[in-house]
């Protein structure tokens, strides 16, 4: 919730009760002369009086504007100071959040009702006047909002804490947020005057004590009471007095839409106005805001995406863009005098973006490596690669791995070919070796390293060698595999629209060779329509290849070609327990012509399935052998079906489902005689009549 939303709370008048309750419950006290105020068990003594407590009147409202309004200036302590403090991942992970401005309510404050993760009070000294402490609300990784602090305690130490369940020792990444944040930007903390103070200038009393007590309670009331007592008092409110910042307006946007997965366009619609602001600001010469905006855009929607469903990709989007921005930016402040500290901010926030991506596995990183490639200068590639191999040290392996990839990315045309080739290997980039090999045309070598890599990273090799100019050298490889007899059909069609894109002849033998790889219906087409008068000769060449492999693909040409005897005979080489839809296919075409050479081929196809097991399969088999009696039975076979169907019963007796499948399926009364037959083979077994029972067969 914002500031400006703060103004318009109320009360309740649950609340006013729960006040005079307290106010009460002091005065009791006061009339025992104590002087101190128990609350859940824990006593807390009073504060003392102050000049404003016994003043008649409150402070003039300018007074007390320029009292409360004031900032710090000078940084509380370093970066390496909030390293020490809570350890290097825990500080990179709250950059995430530094970054994408999950943290609000920023504060400067003399003293502070500690409570514990519950939001009971517990006993905490008062900070001196000499000292402030650094308060923040920050946004956890789901719905959850944490209260969070840290002060200077003493020359080399650090105090900090933070509300979320692993924060009572202050390392947590919120607690690493707020040390960044108040290393690198004290001046944003609003000096907030201590709330008894305030409510002591307002009138205070037993009133005050009460309010105090009541927000120590419930911390989050304390920004509405706060807004009360300054409207009370004519005061404004000192965080209204704070400028803009890119940051906090990009964690409002999305902290008024927390809960609604569904929001992912509305916040792309809300947020975009922010690339409009960041353009302004460059063309006006201040890239250091336009840095700075761009940064909080990409950061706010890294860190939140997940909680959204961005179906269509506009969070996705709009992030991409922000990172696309930022390598304009890194490289006009580079070209630019003076723009030192926005060409910092612009690397740091690409390097920030490639660090997530690397330990969360985001598409992010992935533009920000790529955009980093295309625009850093020498000079800041070699500042990132330091900082990427620092950045190893204590990731987990996939982590490191993707640091190593960007130590490749950035030193690599620095490097020589043999220590370029093994740090690639080192970080498993099969991709930049085999480009590294085709830009100094070693395609011998490149074809060693295919061996080594999967088709999808080779044919990345490719398009990524195509966009560096290194084409020719990628055809002489995919020429190279095939000559070797190793099939990569993704490489074979990257090859065959090359060709076929410059009219080469060749294209067509590449297209041959990608049907042989990978055999497909619709290539053969292509290929039928592409070879025009050739043909029939072309087609001579490519159903040999297919005949010495035989199955399915040699069939399925044949049938598209009209060539059906061939095909009923390269029936036989289909493996038997492949259960291919071709045979029912090719049954269908020739149940006329060749009735009996159908039946047998459904018969096999039936045989195939059964082996396969499972209801379905049987259930399927049943169907295409009921398509097979019909045919026996239609060219006089029937005796031939009976027998067949005798022995497929023996053995469905051990087979419960198949037998159910085929009863369900054959249940009709010319298909199921088998009684007759079977009692006729029995009475000629006991009559010893051989010849009748061959027949029955």
């Amino acid at each position: 919730m914002c500031w400006s939303e703060y103004v318009s709370i109320e009360l309740r008048p649950s609340l006013f009760r729960a006040i005079l309750s307290l106010v009460k419950t002091e005065k009791r006290r006061q009339s025992k002369g104590r002087t101190s105020v128990e609350h859940e068990g824990t006593t807390r003594d009073a504060p003392p009086p102050t000049e404003a407590a016994t003043a008649p009147e409150a402070v003039p409202s300018a007074a007390g504007a320029e009292r409360s309004a004031m900032f710090i200036a000078g940084a509380p302590w370093s970066e390496d100071e909030a390293r020490a403090r809570v350890g290097a991942r825990a500080l990179e992970r709250g950059r995430l959040y530094d970054n994408a401005g999950a943290l609000f309510d920023l504060r400067l404050e003399r003293t502070l009702h500690a409570t514990d993760g519950h939001g009971d009070v517990v006993d905490a000294p008062r900070v001196g006047d000499g000292d402030v402490m650094f308060t923040a609300r920050c946004e956890g990784s789901g719905s959850e909002v944490y209260r969070v602090r840290a002060r200077r305690a003493g020359p080399t130490t650090i105090e900090a804490h933070c509300s979320c369940p692993v924060g009572d020792s202050g390392s947590c990444k919120h607690a690493a947020a707020l040390l960044l944040y108040a290393a690198r930007e004290p001046e944003s903390f609003v000096r907030i005057e201590p709330l008894d103070a305030l409510c002591e200038r307002a009138g205070g009393g037993p009133l005050a004590v009460a309010i105090c007590d009541l927000v120590a309670r419930v911390p989050e009331l304390e920004a509405a009471v706060r807004t009360s007592v300054h409207d009370a008092i004519g005061e404004r409110a000192p965080w209204l007095e704070r400028g803009e910042d890119p940051r906090l307006f990009a964690g409002e946007v999305f902290r008024s839409r927390a809960g609604d997965s569904s929001a992912a366009s509305d916040l792309s619609h809300a947020l975009a106005p922010m690339l409009s602001r960041a353009r302004a600001h460059a063309i006006n010469g201040a890239w250091l805001d336009a840095v700075r905006t761009l940064r909080a855009l990409a950061s706010s929607v890294m860190a939140r995406s997940r909680r959204f469903e961005d179906h269509d990709g506009a969070l996705r989007d709009l992030a991409h863009t922000a990172l696309e921005a930022l390598g304009r930016a890194l490289r006009a402040c580079a070209e630019q005098p003076g723009q030192d500290a926005a060409r910092a901010l612009a690397r740091d926030a690409l390097f920030d973006a490639w660090r997530y991506d690397a330990e969360n596995g985001t598409v992010f990183g992935r533009v920000a490596g790529t955009v980093l490639s295309a625009r850093a200068s020498d000079e800041d590639r070699a500042i990132l690669a330091d900082v990427a191999r620092r950045a190893c040290d204590g990731l987990e392996v996939w982590a490191r791995r993707v640091f190593e990839g960007a130590l490749v990315d950035l030193e690599g045309d620095a490097l020589d070919d043999e220590v370029y080739l093994e740090r690639c290997r080192e970080a498993r980039r099969p991709r930049e070796i085999i480009v590294r090999l085709l830009q100094r045309e070693r395609v011998e070598d490149a074809l060693i390293e295919c061996g080594k890599m999967g088709e999808a990273a080779l044919v990345e090799a490719l398009e990524h060698a195509e966009e560096l100019g290194f084409a020719a050298a990628g055809e002489r490889l995919v020429d190279r595999l095939a000559e070797v007899n190793t099939l990569r059909p993704r490489a074979l069609a990257w090859l065959r629209d090359r060709l076929i894109a410059r009219g080469d002849p060749r294209g067509w033998d590449a297209s041959a060779r990608l049907y042989l790889a990978r055999p497909d219906r619709l290539l053969w087409r292509t290929l039928r329509d592409e070879a025009g008068e050739s043909w029939t000769e072309r087609r001579a060449q490519v159903l040999e290849s297919l005949s010495r492999r035989g199955g399915p693909a040699w069939v399925e040409a044949l049938i598209d070609e009209a060539m059906l005897s061939e095909a009923i005979a390269a029936a036989s080489t289909i493996n038997a327990t492949s259960a291919h839809d071709v045979r029912v296919e090719l049954a269908e075409r020739v149940a006329k012509t060749h009735t009996l050479d159908a039946a047998e081929l459904l018969r096999a196809q039936a045989e195939a399935l059964i082996l396969l097991r499972g209801r379905p399969n049987y259930r399927e088999a049943a169907r295409v052998l009921r398509r097979a009696r019909e045919l026996y039975e239609s060219v006089g076979q029937r005796g031939r079906w009976v027998a067949y169907a005798e022995s497929l019963r023996a053995r469905a007796r051990e087979l419960p489902a198949l037998k159910e499948e085929l009863a369900a399926a054959l249940a009709r009364p010319a298909a199921i005689d088998l009684t007759a037959h079977n009692a006729a083979n029995d009475n000629a077994e006991r009559e010893g009549d051989e010849p009748a029972r061959a027949a029955g067969r």
